[in-house]
Parts: C-alpha cells; sequence; structure tokens
C-alpha cells in the first residue's frame, strides 16, 4: 500500500482546487476510531494519523471552507494529500490552513469503505458502478439517497490489486 500521504494517486487531472481552508474538525479527525464501519475498514492503516486522508471525499461544509463528506453532503471531489495537524514536512496543511481537491479526472485510491454502513456485509465493487461519500467521507458504492455520486468504477480492487480506479464527474 501506499505510504499514509499517497493514499491516492492522480491519473488524469482535470481540476486542482485549493482555495477552500480545511475545517478545524477535519483536520484532527479521528480515522479508526468511532462506528462499526471505520473500525473494521481494512484498507485504512492500523496506525492510520488523525485528519483528513488523500483519497477521501471532500464537500464544501461552509463559505470556502472545506471538510469530510457525508451522506447529507454533496461531494466537492477527493483530496489529494492528507491534512494532518503534525505533518509539515509533505502537507502543506500546517502551514496554509489549505488542502488540495482534484475535481473531475481519474484517480487510484487505496482507501475506501470495505463494510457497508449497517455493518451486516462486505462491500463489493464492480467495474461502471456509481461512487458515493459514506458517512465517513469515503468511497463506497452504497447510494443513500441524499447526494449526487462522485463518479463511477473504472477498475474494482482484486486481491492482486486493491487500489480503485475512479472516473470522476465534473
Amino acid at each position: 500500500m501506499a505510504g499514509f500521504d499517497l493514499l491516492m494517486e492522480p491519473l488524469y487531472v482535470n481540476h486542482r482546487n485549493a482555495l477552500y481552508e480545511l475545517d478545524g474538525d477535519a483536520a484532527v479527525q479521528e480515522n479508526k476510531i468511532g462506528n462499526p464501519q471505520k473500525v473494521k475498514n481494512t484498507t485504512l492503516p492500523v496506525d492510520c494519523p488523525r485528519g483528513i486522508l488523500s483519497g477521501s471525499v471532500a464537500a464544501v461544509i461552509g463559505p470556502l471552507t472545506s471538510g469530510a463528506c457525508d451522506t447529507d453532503k454533496n461531494p466537492l471531489g477527493i483530496f489529494m494529500r492528507n491534512a494532518t495537524p503534525d505533518n509539515f514536512e509533505v502537507s502543506g496543511y500546517p502551514a496554509s490552513g489549505k488542502v488540495t481537491v482534484q475535481r473531475g479526472g481519474t484517480v487510484k485510491v487505496f482507501v475506501f469503505e470495505t463494510r457497508d454502513a449497517a455493518d451486516s456485509a462486505d462491500i463489493v465493487y464492480a467495474e461502471g458502478e456509481l461512487l458515493f461519500a459514506s458517512q465517513n467521507g469515503l468511497l463506497t458504492n452504497e447510494d443513500a439517497g441524499t447526494q449526487r455520486p462522485i463518479g463511477l468504477i473504472g477498475k474494482a480492487p482484486t486481491t492482486s490489486d486493491p487500489s480503485l480506479i475512479v472516473e470522476m464527474f465534473d
């Protein structure tokens, strides 16, 4: 798996946006503590850092403010870098308060939901399925019926290549 700050890889970039300030809560969110779907996620590193993860779904949550998307918000794009409160070397977040969001294009992500929201079954992904933001701000094929899709699956994860390729909508 990619390093902590490289949980997504842009394959084809359409738009990058670093205009939005990151919400303070998003910078310190817990990624492995919380609801069962989050705790049982098998794509998150065991010693996963706090804060927004690259490959997670961004949303507009206030005037020129971005944060983690959930089932009540429409997705803005995919965060390109982690926004951890203590990572000064590879993340611009601690100095600028901003993180880059990719909209449109194609991305390969290494972090996405592996359990359904009810924690009753593992999620199985297939090429061509629509993708949405989960309650945890990660990609999922579960449609809560409250948001527009962020894109569709170009390549589903396999045992030999556990990444998910996403064809993002503009």
